[in-house]
């Protein structure tokens, strides 16, 4: 009976064809649902840095062929109005004069995701090549429109986890809150200032703890050992003043 298995297995595999190296080898063709969609925050940050660079070079090309800046108009009503609002809010800025300051700083930091690589080298970088790469795009676009299958290179990359920055937000918009309502005495800028001073602790408090190791045996019969000696003093010391009443000397009046 073991010799006709046998022969039947080698005859199994003498009929199987094995497969080439070079044809195990070979690529799976990507498919359109294996290529990269950017989402909705990847979208709303290009068009973010698309816009403040267009705003740039438009404020500076003005500038440069005016001799003087024409913009500065548009934006003094524009925060006018806004501090408009914010005193109809009960949220007049004490120093309305740090504004606009404010305002560019908290921008440029939320659309480079808190990142000072981002901020001090990739934004400037990005401003500076705008114009060519809007010539670039507009001149290929019909090329760059029919190979949509080059994002399949980056399939493979590795993918960051990326999340928000808590505690750079909370103190840029500490900061921030300083400069305007530094020295406010109104209830609704005070809480606002609590609020992000509170959010900024916890976001520490929880990385510190995050951090933190377990503690040995040893470590914990030491805390422990002077957890009991402690509670025992105080114990004690609560008997004595219980138990005997406090030495005064009382002089009567007619001494």
């Amino acid at each position: 009976m073991t010799k006709p298995l046998k022969n039947q297995q080698a005859g199994h595999a003498r009929t199987t064809p094995a497969q080439s190296p070079a044809a195990q080898s070979v690529p799976e063709i990507p498919s359109a649902s294996n290529i990269p969609v950017k989402g909705l925050a990847g979208h709303m940050k290009a068009w973010a840095w698309r816009l403040t660079a267009a705003y740039l070079w438009v404020h500076s090309i003005l500038t440069v062929f005016a001799g003087r800046d024409l913009l500065a108009q548009l934006e003094t009503a524009t925060t006018t109005r806004v501090i408009g609002f914010l005193s109809h809010l009960s949220f007049a800025p004490v120093n309305a004069g740090h504004l606009r300051l404010v305002f560019v700083l908290t921008w440029l930091l939320s659309i480079t995701e808190f990142s000072p690589i981002q901020l001090l080298i990739g934004f400037p970088l990005y401003v500076i090549v705008f114009p060519f790469t809007v010539l670039i795009r507009l001149i290929f676009r019909r090329a760059l429109k029919a190979a949509p299958a080059g994002q399949s290179v980056f399939e493979d990359a590795p993918k960051l986890k990326k999340g928000l920055p808590l505690a750079s937000c909370s103190a840029a918009f500490l900061v921030g809150w300083l400069l305007l309502y530094g020295g406010s005495s109104s209830r609704g800028p005070l809480l606002v200032g609590f609020a992000l001073s509170g959010a900024l602790f916890l976001t520490l408090a929880y990385r510190a703890l995050d951090k933190t190791s377990r503690l040995d045996e040893q470590d914990t019969a030491l805390f422990s050992g002077l957890a009991i000696r402690g509670i025992m003093v105080v114990t004690n010391a609560f008997k004595r003043a219980v138990q005997t009443p406090p030495k005064t000397n009382w002089k009567s009046q007619a001494d």
